[in-house]
């Protein structure tokens, strides 16, 4: 339900500007995580990767004038995925993970 409504209110939104401008600063702060979602990078990937999951893609993300993250992603053959945000401490943490991804124009 929850991910019907982000797709919703995307459209929305793309829908009502003529013009998508990417802001200078994204503000991360609306994301959540606990204590148990973060881990030192390689221990978290070493994680990952013993449940399957292999790396898919990463981006790079600035989160202020002078602050980057490493946005990951990784995916099993099964179609799990998980979305990790690496900082520049060494310290990353899952944000976000659900079931049946699938790569655009790969539909069965």
């Amino acid at each position: 339900m929850i991910r019907l409504s982000l797709v919703f209110s995307l459209f929305f939104l793309l829908g009502c500007s003529t013009e998508m401008v990417k802001p200078e600063v994204t503000n991360t702060s609306v994301i959540r995580v606990t204590d148990s979602q973060c881990a030192p990078t390689v221990s978290a990937q070493m994680q990952l990767e013993q449940l399957g999951e292999k790396l898919l893609a990463s981006a790079l993300m600035k989160v202020s004038p002078i602050d980057t993250v490493i946005v990951t992603v990784f995916k099993s053959k099964t179609g799990d995925w998980t979305i990790m945000i690496n900082s520049q401490n060494g310290l990353s943490c899952m944000v976000m993970w659900g079931e049946y991804w699938q790569m655009a124009g790969q539909e069965s």
